[in-house]
């Protein structure tokens, strides 16, 4: 695909619609296929990663439907599933692989757990591994997929330290502890909550230790209805944008606004941009707003090692923000980077330096200094959704057309995303 950069006249003032969730809606299909009863799911991202999750639901015997308005109505197994006949495709995402290694964790019978070529080379072994300790049989090995699981009908208590700050190694372990007999998983801290909150608004007997530990008792989760938030990693794409793009005005409504989300939001404001959250309220139990975003002048700066986990998906989208930034932005405590979709680190050095971005690397994250113009020229993505939509952003402003590889890959989180970047820039691209 081929973009052209923006060529207007008159100030920009639109109004987006940002899709649901893709945390959440997660969640919400499998915290409520394990739960007793039957609940709708509003605004369910539709997107390939979720998708996988409502396939593999639906293949252990799950009932899942929607009806004409698009809400989908999902029937609780109780936690019991049928064994599947065939393999689990999870497709390219980690949230369902990893949280369906919990969700399956008491379920003695052989499960397949498969995906495609960038998933089977992701780290499994993260939440494996606990869950091995706890009796649940590997058979073929623990590491990575295609993995074979045997779950345990009786999981004993446990505690478990967690040793990165990973909201889907922690969801894992509380699915496991949810039906086993408790657990206590330690070193959370900063991570995503939607879990937490999920579980608690479904029954769970779950309490918050501080500092990230989370305590959980065997507990059966009842169905509720959830309306599921739109999604604030998806919406720092238009954030960005509108703070680039100069003489711009961009709204989206109804984000989600957990606060192990809104790292970027912070970060950004701390490099001068103008970003107002308005019409504070609740949707499905997260809080949630409406994000206001105005052209603004931003300038360096560095990033905590606490504030990492609240936005490593957002980095990318970060790193060109500091490209536009007058000084020095500096990204560390980073490494995650690495296991993504694609090594994200080596991925941003590689495509912003073909768009004649100057960064620094490093083996935890790297450095940007200020402002940069982008010229335009041919990138290779990897594959990687969020790196493609980031090069998207930057056609915006650049100072030639960019060629992007791989765009499909947007349809695994964001398959709105190209209608709405017409939205905002008029007729940019063409295949």
């Amino acid at each position: 695909m081929i973009l052209t950069p923006i060529i207007r006249k008159t100030p920009i003032s639109i109004e987006l619609k940002i899709p649901g969730d893709k945390s959440v809606s997660h969640r919400a299909l499998m915290f409520n296929a394990l739960a007793v009863g039957s609940a709708q799911v509003s605004n369910l991202l539709l997107g390939e990663d979720v998708l996988s999750t409502l396939n593999i639901l639906q293949s252990l015997g799950v009932a899942v439907s929607f009806d004409d308005d698009g809400i989908c109505h999902i029937e609780g197994s109780g936690g019991r599933f049928l064994e599947p006949s065939e393999n689990l495709d999870c497709g390219n995402s980690g949230t369902t692989m990893r949280l369906m290694f919990g969700l399956l964790s008491t379920s003695p019978f052989n499960v397949v757990l498969t995906g495609d070529a960038s998933l089977c080379k992701r780290p499994m072994a993260r939440v494996t591994t606990y869950l091995q300790n706890l009796g649940v049989e590997y058979p073929n090995g623990f590491e990575f997929a295609p993995l074979t699981q045997r779950g345990k009908a009786s999981l004993p208590y446990f505690e478990a330290q967690l040793h990165i700050a990973s909201a889907q190694m922690k969801s894992a372990l509380l699915l496991a502890g949810v039906q086993g007999n408790g657990c206590i998983v330690r070193g959370g801290a900063r991570s995503r909550d939607h879990s937490e909150r999920l579980m608690r608004s479904m029954g769970a007997d779950i309490i918050d230790l501080g500092d990230g530990d989370v305590q959980i008792s065997r507990s059966v989760l009842k169905a509720i209805d959830i309306v599921v938030p739109n999604d604030v990693s998806s919406a720092a794409f238009f954030v960005v944008a509108g703070l680039i793009l100069q003489d711009s005005v961009i709204v989206m409504r109804n984000i989600g606004l957990n606060p192990t989300r809104v790292g970027l939001l912070l970060v950004l404001r701390e490099m001068g941009a103008e970003i107002e959250i308005v019409n504070h309220h609740l949707m499905g139990g997260e809080p949630v707003g409406d994000i206001v975003v105005r052209s603004s002048k931003l300038h360096g700066t560095t990033l905590t090692k606490e504030i990492v986990p609240t936005m490593i998906d957002e980095i990318p989208i970060l790193a060109l923000a500091a490209s536009q930034a007058s000084g020095t932005t500096i990204i560390r405590n980073a490494v995650d980077l690495r296991k993504k979709e694609s090594d994200r680190i080596s991925t941003i050095v590689q495509t912003f330096s073909a768009l004649g971005i100057e960064v620094t690397e490093y083996e935890d994250g790297l450095s940007i200094t200020g402002p940069q113009s982008i010229g335009g020229g041919r990138v290779r993505c990897m594959n990687d959704h969020r790196i493609v939509m980031t090069c998207a952003i930057a056609s915006l402003v650049s100072e030639g057309s960019i060629e992007i590889d791989s765009v499909d890959a947007v349809s695994t989180s964001f398959p709105s995303f190209w209608d709405l970047l017409t939205q905002l820039n008029g007729t940019v691209f063409n295949q």
